[in-house]
Parts: C-alpha cells; structure tokens; sequence
C-alpha cells in the first residue's frame, strides 16, 4: 500500500512541481527533452523525500497522510462540481469559492480534533452547507456581474 500510495503521489507531486512551479520560474523547460530530464530528477527528489520521511515517522501516518490527501480532495471538490454540473449559473462564484475553503479547513480541523467520525464527513457538511445556501441566496442579479 505505501509503495502504491507512494508512487502515484509521487508522480502527481513531480508533475505539478514541474508543469505549474519550475515551468514558470524557468522558460527554457518548454523544451521536451529538458523538461522530461527535470521531471526525472524531480521525481527522484520527491521519492528520496518520501523515503526519508518514512524512516523517521513511525508506523502507518504515511497511510495517514494519503488518506488525509484524499478527504481534502473531496472536500474541495464534490459539491462545487455537482453543482457546476447540475445549478449551472445559478450559484454566485462566491460560494463556490467560500466553499472550496471551507471544506478543506474542516477536514483538517476535523482530524486535528480527533472527531469519532472521519474528518471527511465535516469536510463535506461545510461544503454542503454554502454550496446550499449559496443555491438560495444567490440572486440572478449578481450572477451577471
């Protein structure tokens, strides 16, 4: 399970490592055969990393953390989804925002808290709650701005 975890993670760090941050910082890295050799090494990088931090954190909090990972993808991005896909345009962006915000924030609370239930289910109460109330008071008026 963490060499699985691990290396799907690790890819999906590398790639935005290198597509969204080094990209920017250096212009040459639209050249393919550039950017495949720092993918490479950033890849090893990010997998020396994961290997360090799993020699000195105890047990099973890598599988922790992966499954941390999965519950604040879930909170950021189930209700504001569905509702792109069935309210188009009938929720102001606000909420939308509001709510891929808050929904993160009370995972991490949740699980900082040490809830009886998973963290995930308040990530997703939160995201509920203004992805609702932003279906009822959001005017037709300010959807146009």
């Amino acid at each position: 399970t963490v060499v699985g975890g691990g290396a799907g993670l690790s890819l999906g760090v590398a790639t935005i490592l290198v597509n969204d941050i080094f990209k920017r910082l250096a212009p040459k890295l639209s050249d393919p055969d550039l950017k495949l050799k720092v993918t490479r090494l950033t890849l090893v990088g990010v997998l020396l990393a994961a290997a360090l931090i799993t020699a000195v954190v105890p047990g099973a909090v890598i599988n922790d953390f992966g499954f941390l990972s999965m519950g604040l993808r879930a909170a950021v991005v189930f209700f504001p989804m569905c509702a792109a896909l069935f309210c188009p345009g009938r929720i102001h962006s606000r909420w939308a925002l509001a709510s891929i915000t808050a929904g993160p924030a009370a995972v991490l609370v949740g699980n900082l808290a040490s809830l009886p239930f998973d963290p995930l289910f308040a990530g997703l109460l939160a995201n509920a709650v203004l992805m609702g109330a932003g279906l009822l008071l959001s005017k037709p008026r300010d959807l146009q701005r």
